[in-house]
């Protein structure tokens, strides 16, 4: 790569909707020569009643997989993509890529990441065909093992080797491929993830994220009316906050932009001159406000586990969560006191298999009492200020109590980066308003 600053721009779904919004994605991308690499999603909905183009190609495998016909299907996912090919006058070029989807999507065995990820492979051709820019397959570039991991290393070597020889592509977001060549993607989401792979293949000091909104806020706007831009957030801030439920950006997409101290610029591609939100190292953020946002989730449910003595067995914890592990449930609290353990679960994981999961902790675990309490939400109040700054927690709580609002539980990493409370399912809006109302007068 030369020394030139270069800036990796990853572009969403709803920024590409149809055809006027592609071609404004297309003179963003013209107006500065720093944005050179380009990684797109699959087109977005253009309304709240449509459904996503990724959606309509999942449904494709499905009636493949039932015996179903398929073409009805594949039409429905195919047409915004052609639509756009005509809005664009680029449909002379992009028909052949249509057909040849068609020919093996309807004569051949296909797999569903295959199916899933068109989408992006289609949008990146025709946005390629559009600015007359290199296309870059995304399965020649981003790899996973055999067994479905992504290869972070591995791509990075191949993916800077590459990419070094295109002054500019664009590439499809969402996809890889396997050693063997079979196309695998990421979780829904992924594309923010190869924007992330690309940047840092491409040593780019910049990675914008266009995207619909004005960048991350406070709280969620329809859950708070007068939520606040963020202007600047950590990458460890974003991440917790995107975990948490603030949908805005991809939880792991963060990882490859902080190994190699790319700067993430949150940017509405609707609106380009708003500010956005610039996510960056901690050492470079400057002022650290006490708060910088409050995100959270609905649908956990609690494993109360009682028994006499249980501070003095060894090994107690390991053996009730081997019998979750066994079981496939993921954990994401483990609050605990002298006789008692609660474990916080999704709810999905337990739902309908209460039964059997007690019984095989009673008989593991030789417990007193194991029930299990629906119901539960989880509120994340996150920002680097806490660790300097006395009396976080009790205005929390503080601001829960006077909404006569119950906390269920409450977790207070180690890095004082978060304060985690856990409600009532009912009580979630509420505590959502009453958090910030608290640290957002």
């Amino acid at each position: 790569m030369t020394e030139e600053m270069v800036y990796t721009c990853k572009f969403g779904g709803s920024s590409l909707a149809d055809g006027p919004r592609v071609a404004k994605a297309a003179e963003i991308i013209k107006s500065d020569p720093r944005r050179r690499y380009v990684v797109v999603s699959a087109p977005g909905r253009k309304t709240s009643s449509d459904r996503k183009v990724t959606d309509l190609l999942y449904a494709v495998h499905e009636n493949k997989r039932l015996g179903l016909d398929s073409r009805e299907a594949l039409d429905a996912a195919l047409r915004p993509l052609e639509w756009i090919a005509r809005d664009l006058n680029q449909w002379e070029g992009f028909h052949k890529l249509v057909k040849d989807l068609r020919d093996v999507v309807h004569t051949t065995g296909v797999s569903v990441d295959f199916i899933a990820s068109r989408g992006e492979y289609l949008m990146a051709r025709l946005l390629a065909m559009y600015l007359d820019w290199p296309f870059i397959d995304a399965k020649d570039i981003v790899r996973f093992t055999s067994q479905g991991q992504f290869s972070p290393e591995f791509t990075q070597r191949i993916a800077a080797e590459e990419l070094a020889k295109y002054p500019r592509a664009v590439i499809p977001g969402f996809y890889g491929a396997i050693p063997e060549g079979d196309i695998k993607t990421f979780s829904r989401g992924g594309s923010d993830l190869t924007g992330a792979i690309i940047a840092r293949a491409t040593s780019s000091v910049l990675y914008e994220n266009w995207t619909d909104v004005d960048g991350m806020m406070s709280a969620d706007p329809r859950i708070v009316p007068d939520a606040r831009p963020i202007d600047k957030v950590t990458y460890r801030e974003l991440r917790e906050l995107s975990y948490m439920g603030a949908s805005v950006f991809h939880e792991e997409a963060v990882i490859p932009a902080k190994i190699a101290g790319t700067t993430i610029h949150i940017r509405n591609s609707l609106n380009p001159e708003s500010a956005g939100t610039r996510v960056m190292h901690e050492s470079h953020r400057g002022y650290h406000p006490v708060v910088v946002g409050i995100a959270g989730l609905k649908g956990f449910s609690t494993i109360h586990v009682r028994k006499t003595l249980m501070n003095e067995e060894i090994g107690f914890a390991r053996k009730l969560l081997t019998v979750l592990a066994d079981e496939g449930i993921s954990i994401e609290h483990m609050p605990g006191g002298i006789d008692a353990l609660s474990v916080i679960v999704p709810t999905t994981s337990v739902l309908n298999r209460e039964e059997l999961i007690i019984a095989e902790i009673k008989d593991v675990c030789r417990t007193d009492e194991v029930e299990i309490e629906h119901g539960l939400a989880l509120i994340a109040t996150v920002g680097h200020g806490m660790w300097r700054t006395p009396g976080v927690a009790a205005r929390l709580t503080g601001a829960l109590a006077k909404q006569s609002i119950n906390i269920k539980m409450i977790n207070q990493g180690s890095s004082e980066l978060n304060i985690i409370v856990g409600v009532a399912a009912a009580d979630y809006e509420l505590a959502i308003r009453a958090i910030h109302q608290e640290f957002f007068p």
